[in-house]
């Protein structure tokens, strides 16, 4: 196998889009209210070592991202949209619905969650493929 490489630029970016989008998708004024009922919180506390969390996940899912498309030399738009949206069904789909059948995860928290990280994989795999 040949060497992937990936354009750090690309991962810095497409990390940034999904820590804002998470941001305003789970604000008051999106998911955030709905999410919190789902979850029984009374509020969302926030603090620096879950925001640390979210901006590491974010650079981890947009690395492997932009190295699934250099493997599969899917390195355009469109293929950032079908290899973030497989992979968004392959695995994090998947594996979240898990916790509606077997935990105590509601269709609803699981439509808030998936949704977002469909939406996120999506737009990450579209600015990889922008910047290349």
């Amino acid at each position: 196998m040949e060497d992937a490489q990936v354009n750090l630029l690309a991962i810095i970016i497409a990390a940034a889009a999904y820590f804002g989008l998470g941001g305003l998708w789970y604000s008051k004024k999106v998911f955030g209210n709905l999410f919190m009922r789902e979850a029984g919180m009374k509020e969302m506390k926030v603090d620096k070592t879950k925001l640390i969390g979210e901006a590491v996940i974010g650079i981890v899912i947009a690395a492997i991202l932009a190295l699934l498309m250099n493997l599969s030399d899917f390195v355009t738009i469109g293929g950032g949209l079908k290899i973030g949206f497989l992979s968004w069904l392959g695995f994090s789909a998947t594996t979240q619905i898990c916790g509606v059948l077997w935990g105590k995860v509601t269709l609803k928290m699981f439509y808030i969650n998936a949704g977002f990280l469909l939406v996120a994989y999506l737009i990450m795999g579209a600015i990889i493929g922008a910047i290349g």
